[in-house]
C-alpha cells in the first residue's frame, strides 16, 4: 500500500467515519421513532376484573370444585366449606325450638284451665244464688199462706167455733216459717256476693288471656327463628359461587386449609371485558379527546378489529408502566387513556392492542357513554321461581343495583296475595343475570307496604323508596300508599330508620306551596319515580297529573335526611326543578307521557321512562327518554329524545348495571310475565 493510499485511509477513519456513524445511528433512531411514534403510536391492554370470592364465615375448606383455567359462570360452585360446628348448633336451636314449643303449649293449657276455673266458679255462683232465690220466694209464699190461714183461725175462735190448740200449732209453724224466711233471705244476700266477686275476677282476666301468657314464649320463640335463619344464610355461605361469567385465575387455599373471612378462596377474572386501559406517550398527550372514536387492532398477530371510544383521560402526565415503554428497561413518560369497546368481542384479559385516534370521531365531552346498538334490543323474561309466585305477586315499578349483596334490589307495585300476605312489607332480589331469588327480603319496622313505585340510593348504604300516593281504587289512601321511607341494611333484609306519609304533607302544606310545585291538589296525584340527584338530594317525577301544556313534572328533595329527621315538609328542601313533554302510545294513539322512572347517569344526564298518564288503556307501548344536559336545565323545561319506544310494554323501572357503561330496564307486566332488558347508555 502506497503512502498516500495510508493517508486517505487515516483521513476517512478520522472525518468521514464519525460522521458516518452518526448518520447511522441517526437514521435507526427515526425509523424507531416512525415505527412507535406514528405506526402504533398508543398500547392499550384489555383490563380485566379479577373477583376475588372469599367466605362470609371463617370454616375449613372441605371441597375445591374448580380448576385454574376452568370456564364458569356465574353462580357455580367453586369451593365447598365444613359445616359440621354450623350443623351441630342448627341442631341444637330447632331442638330448643322444639322446646320452647312444647312450654307454650303447657302454657296455653294451664291458662285454657284457669279460665275455665273462673268462668265455672262464675256459673255456679249463679246456679246457687237462683236457687237460693228461688226457695226464698216459695218460703215466702207459704208464709204468705198461713198467715192468713191464722187470721181466719183467731176470728174463728173469737167466735167459738175452733178449738185453742188449732190456732197455736199455726203460730208455731208460722213462726218456723219466718225463721226459713229469713235464712233463705240470708242465704241468698251472701251466694249475691260471692257471685259478684266470681264475676269481678273472671273480668280482671284480660280478653286475650291466653295470648297474653303466650307471648314471653313466642318472644323466646321468634328469637329461636331468627337464629336459625342467621344459621341457613351462614350455611348457604359455606357454597362458595362464581360471582360471574369467567374463568379461574388463582385457587388460594387448598382442600384442608382453614379459609378466613376476607381473604379470598378462588379468583374469578369476568369474561365481559368491554374497556382497554392505554398508555399515550408525552409527545400526543393532548391528542386524545374523551369521546374520540378509536380504531383496535390486535398485538397478538391475529387479524382482530375493534371499535371504540375514548372513555377517560388521566387528569397528568406521569411514568408508564413497563409493558407501555418501546424499552421496558427504559423510563418512558405519557398519559394514561381509557376506551370503551364499542362491541365487546372475543378478547382476553391483558391482551394487546394498537390504538389508532380517528380525528373524524364524535366528541361526547368529559364523560362519555356508551353507544347504543344499531338496532333496539328486545326485553327478556325474568326468570321468576315458581316458589316465589306461591307466596307472593311480582310486579317490579322500581330496581337498584345493591354492591352489597351483588343484586338488584326491585320494589314490587303488590306483594303477597289477596288471602295472604297481603302487601308485606318485602323487597326482591335478582341477580346480574336476571334470575329473581326465591325468598324476598323484609323491610322491619312497618306492617305493610303498598304500591311501592320507586326505589333509589342513599347514602352510606341507605335506601329510599316511595309508594304512589295514589287513591285505591275504593277511593281510599291509605297510610300504606302514602310511604316514603329511609331504609337501612339489616340483618336478614332492611330495617326502616324514617318513614313519613307524603301526601298527607302535602295536604297539611301552606297555601302556595302546591301552586310552587305545579299541582292544585294531591286528589291526582301518582308519583312514580325517583333518583339520586348529582346535584345532591333526591328527583322525583310525577306520573299525574301533567301541566295544562301536557308537561309532566319533576320535583327535587334537596334535604330528604332533614325530613326524615323531623317529618316536616318545610325541613325536605321540595321544588320544583323542570318539566318536560313525553309521549306514548296508547289503544292506537299517541298520548301525553307521565314519568313512570327516572335515572341520572353519572355524566349528568337523565334518563326517563314514560307511560300513559291519567288513563288506563287497553294496550300501550312505553318510551325510554334521554335529557342529555339535565344539570344545564333544571328548574326549566328539560329538552328530552326518544331513544326506544317498546311494543306492548311499560318500561317502570331504571337501574345503573354492574357492567360498566349500560343501564337496565325492568318491565311490569301486571298479572303477567315481568321482563328486563341491558341495554349501553344512549347518548
Amino acid at each position: 500500500m502506497t503512502s498516500s493510499s495510508r493517508n486517505l485511509i487515516q483521513v476517512l477513519r478520522r472525518r468521514v467515519l464519525p460522521w458516518l456513524v452518526f448518520a447511522v445511528t441517526a437514521g435507526t433512531a427515526v425509523c424507531l421513532w416512525s415505527e412507535v411514534g406514528q405506526r402504533s403510536p398508543i398500547i392499550g391492554f384489555v383490563q380485566s376484573v379479577e373477583h376475588p370470592v372469599s367466605p362470609t364465615h371463617p370454616g375449613r375448606i372441605q371441597r375445591i370444585a374448580v380448576q385454574v383455567g376452568q370456564p364458569v359462570s356465574a353462580g357455580q360452585v367453586v369451593a365447598v366449606l365444613d359445616g359440621v360446628e354450623l350443623e351441630a348448633e342448627f341442631r341444637i336451636q330447632e331442638a330448643e325450638q322444639e322446646r320452647v314449643r312444647a312450654e307454650g303449649t303447657r302454657e296455653q293449657l294451664r291458662a285454657l284451665s284457669t279460665t275455665s276455673r273462673f268462668a265455672e266458679a262464675q256459673e255456679g255462683a249463679s246456679a246457687a244464688l237462683a236457687k237460693a232465690n228461688a226457695e226464698h220466694r216459695f218460703k215466702a209464699a207459704e208464709l204468705e199462706t198461713l198467715s192468713r190461714k191464722r187470721a181466719e183461725l183467731a176470728e174463728l175462735l173469737s167466735r167459738g167455733m175452733v178449738v185453742k190448740r188449732d190456732l197455736i200449732n199455726v203460730e208455731l209453724r208460722q213462726a218456723a216459717l219466718e225463721n226459713e224466711v229469713r235464712s233463705t233471705a240470708s242465704t241468698a244476700r251472701l251466694l249475691q256476693q260471692q257471685r259478684r266477686s266470681a264475676q269481678a275476677r273472671n273480668q280482671a282476666l284480660p280478653d286475650k288471656a291466653v295470648e297474653l301468657s303466650l307471648a314471653p314464649l313466642k318472644a323466646k320463640l321468634a328469637v329461636i327463628e331468627r337464629r336459625l335463619e342467621k344459621l341457613v344464610l351462614q350455611r348457604e355461605s359455606l357454597t362458595l359461587r362464581a360471582p360471574c361469567d369467567g374463568r379461574v385465575a388463582v385457587i388460594h387455599q387448598h382442600e384442608g386449609g382453614v379459609a378466613q373471612v376476607g381473604k379470598p378462596v378462588v379468583s374469578v377474572i369476568a369474561d365481559a371485558a368491554d374497556r382497554v386501559v392505554a398508555c399515550v406517550y408525552e409527545n400526543m398527550a393532548a391528542a386524545p379527546r374523551v369521546g374520540m372514536a378509536v380504531a383496535l387492532s390486535s398485538r397478538l398477530g391475529e387479524s382482530k378489529r375493534l371499535t371504540g371510544h375514548v372513555l377517560a383521560l388521566g387528569p397528568m402526565v406521569a411514568e408508564l408502566p413497563r409493558r407501555c415503554r418501546p424499552q421496558p428497561s427504559q423510563h418512558a413518560w405519557g398519559r394514561e387513556m381509557v376506551v370503551l369497546l364499542d362491541k365487546p368481542g372475543n378478547v382476553l384479559a391483558g391482551e394487546g392492542f394498537s390504538i389508532h385516534l380517528e380525528e373524524h370521531g364524535s366528541v361526547a365531552g368529559e364523560a362519555m357513554a356508551a353507544p347504543v346498538a344499531g338496532r333496539e334490543r328486545t326485553p327478556e323474561r325474568m326468570t321468576v321461581p315458581a316458589a316465589l309466585a306461591a307466596v307472593s305477586r311480582f310486579e317490579p315499578s322500581g330496581l337498584v343495583w345493591v354492591p352489597r349483596l351483588g343484586r338488584y334490589l326491585i320494589v314490587s307495585d303488590d306483594t303477597g296475595h289477596a288471602q295472604r300476605d297481603d302487601h308485606a312489607p318485602w323487597l326482591f332480589t335478582m341477580d346480574a343475570r336476571g334470575r329473581v331469588d326465591e325468598r324476598p327480603l323484609r323491610v322491619e319496622g312497618v306492617d305493610q307496604l303498598n304500591d311501592l313505585e320507586s326505589i333509589a340510593p342513599g347514602p352510606g348504604g341507605t335506601l329510599y323508596v316511595l309508594s304512589s300516593q295514589t287513591f285505591s281504587k275504593k277511593g281510599k289512601r291509605k297510610l300504606s300508599r302514602q310511604a316514603f321511607l329511609r331504609l337501612a341494611p339489616a340483618a336478614f333484609g332492611y330495617r326502616a330508620t324514617g318513614a313519613v306519609n307524603l301526601a298527607e304533607l302535602l295536604d297539611g302544606a301552606p297555601k302556595g306551596v302546591l301552586a310552587s310545585l305545579g299541582i292544585a291538589d294531591t286528589s291526582r296525584l301518582n308519583i312514580e319515580g325517583m333518583t339520586a340527584a348529582s346535584e345532591g338530594g333526591l328527583l322525583i317525577g310525577l306520573k299525574a297529573p301533567l301541566r295544562a301544556d301536557g308537561g309532566a313534572i319533576i320535583w327535587r328533595t334537596a334535604t330528604p335526611e332533614r325530613l326524615f329527621s323531623s317529618g316536616r315538609l318545610e325541613d325536605a328542601g321540595l321544588s320544583a326543578w323542570g318539566t318536560l313533554k313525553l309521549q306514548v302510545e296508547a289503544d292506537g294513539q299517541t298520548v301525553p307521557g307521565g314519568i313512570a322512572e327516572l335515572l341520572q347517569l353519572p355524566d349528568g344526564a337523565l334518563l326517563v321512562t314514560a307511560t300513559a298518564s291519567g288513563l288506563k288503556p287497553r294496550s300501550q307501548s312505553g318510551s325510554l327518554w334521554l335529557v342529555p344536559q339535565a344539570r344545564a336545565a333544571a328548574r326549566s323545561s328539560l329538552s328530552a329524545r326518544r331513544v326506544q319506544t317498546f311494543a306492548g310494554q311499560k318500561p317502570e323501572g331504571l337501574a345503573l348495571s354492574p357492567k360498566p357503561g349500560h343501564v337496565v330496564v325492568a318491565f311490569d307486566a301486571d298479572q303477567g310475565h315481568p321482563a328486563w332488558l341491558e341495554l349501553p347508555w344512549p347518548r
